[in-house]
């Protein structure tokens, strides 16, 4: 009420039930939705589920010995995202056909039929790894979320939940 700016002559905005909390009681009315043009919007989500192609991660680490992680964090990427009924996930073994350093990302888009696509990359920095990670939408081209995250070995698995987290966050889907 105070943040309301409410005064003592009466509720304007909240009254108070007996026993039950408050109740909104302000007249509400619908607003549309502005108009925006295409090329402003970077990203919406089509009428149709979202269609996600998770491409393998790139080791630019220059150890062989890391390409588990390159394969190994976007597989498990497409597993989270699978579970999830709001969207539809390219196979693993369709999207690993491709390799985002070596392709036109928006043609690669095309050709696997996906709204957004998930790059990534692994490098070495200091004394910990960075996996590099964004989401590309395939339409604009447009970085529609990126992050950074350094692993060590002991929380690889918080970090592949962390980065399913944002990106859904990106995407505007409840997990």
């Amino acid at each position: 009420r105070r943040a309301l700016q409410e005064e003592s002559s009466g509720p304007k905005f909240i009254e108070t039930v007996a026993r039950r909390g408050f109740r909104f009681v302000a007249p509400v009315k619908k607003i549309p939705a502005p108009t925006v043009a295409v090329d402003q919007e970077p990203f919406t989500i089509p009428s149709r589920l979202p269609v996600l192609a998770v491409l393998k991660f790139i080791n630019a680490t220059g150890d062989v010995e890391l390409q588990y992680l390159a394969e190994g964090i976007p597989e498990t990427l497409i597993n989270n995202f699978s579970a999830l009924s709001q969207l539809r996930v390219i196979s693993r073994s369709t999207a690993f056909r491709y390799k985002s350093k070596q392709v036109d990302l928006q043609t690669t888009g095309h050709k696997l039929g996906a709204d957004v696509l998930l790059v990534g990359q692994i490098a070495t920095r200091e004394s910990a790894l960075s996996v590099s990670v964004e989401l590309v939408g395939v339409n604009s081209g447009w970085q529609l979320w990126g992050e950074t995250f350094l692993v060590d070995s002991s929380n690889i698995f918080e970090i592949q939940d962390e980065i399913t987290r944002q990106i859904l966050r990106g995407l505007n889907l409840p997990l």
